[in-house]
């Protein structure tokens, strides 16, 4: 095979990494309003963390390592093995179907399809898998473990992010185990109060403490019905859902989870 292909196959993975993480990103803090939302920043954060940076951890470990090994070794036109290859054909039907499954849920729809390109997805992913530990087979067969200017910047990227990650997870932490009514009740702007009394309630039976959260939001939350929520989930009572104002879905919901 051509070592050009190899190359552009290379770039082609990195490019796909700075794009599905820079999605991800964006997603994840647009989704939450981390950074706008103007209270509960650090609960909203928490999901960026554990959702957005750990994600894009990953996705930057299985392909832009593996992209940057392609365009090296198609730059210097080495011969392909066996093992490099066979990675490569792997891992080219692996990107294949998973944009197969990306066109069909986008386009088709569908509880089925969903169901169908959930295998599909987790089908690739391993086949990908399998391309890489290839990979790291012929790394170990012709002992090039030396990193580059390239591969320290990208480690030195990924470390920061697991502290980014480690630092905010054992804030939580430190949040939830020092959380009190009496810490909620202190706070000055009402909607950190009512989130702070949400998290409070959710790990305690105290119905009480729902009702110190106010009824409606302009953007849409209803923080005192998640309460309701909670509880009837929690007492599988679903007398609570009778206490929900925030429309049909919500009563929907509590019912599902009390039965």
């Amino acid at each position: 095979m051509n070592s050009k292909v190899y190359k552009y196959f290379g770039i082609f993975l990195i490019a796909l990494t700075f794009i599905i993480v820079a999605f991800a990103l964006f997603t994840q803090i647009t989704n939450t309003g981390a950074l706008s939302r103007g209270y509960g920043q650090f609960d909203y954060l928490y999901d960026v963390a554990i959702e957005g940076i750990l994600f894009s951890f990953v996705v930057i470990i299985l392909s832009f390592f593996p992209g940057l090994f392609y365009y090296r070794f198609g730059n210097e036109k080495n011969t392909p093995s066996k093992l490099v290859s066979s990675s490569f054909i792997l891992q080219l039907i692996s990107i294949i179907l998973f944009f197969l499954v990306l066109v069909s849920s986008t386009f088709v729809g569908g509880w089925d399809v969903w169901i169908i390109g959930m295998y599909i997805g987790w089908t690739a992913l391993i086949i990908y898998s399998i391309g890489i530990l290839l990979l790291i087979s012929y790394k170990f067969q012709t002992k090039k473990f030396k990193l580059l200017t390239p591969e320290k910047i990208v480690l030195s990227i990924l470390i920061i992010m697991i502290l980014i990650v480690g630092i905010i997870y054992g804030m939580a932490i430190y949040g939830e185990n020092s959380r009190s009514i009496e810490k909620c009740d202190s706070m000055q702007n009402l909607k950190d109060r009512d989130v702070c009394h949400y998290f409070f309630s959710s790990e305690r039976p105290d119905l009480a403490i729902c009702e110190k959260i106010r009824d409606t939001y302009d953007d849409g939350i209803w923080w005192r019905d998640q309460c309701y929520i909670k509880k009837a989930e929690y007492y599988k009572d679903s007398s609570y859902c009778d206490k929900i104002k925030g429309g049909d879905q919500f009563k929907v919901n509590c019912l599902e989870v009390a039965s």
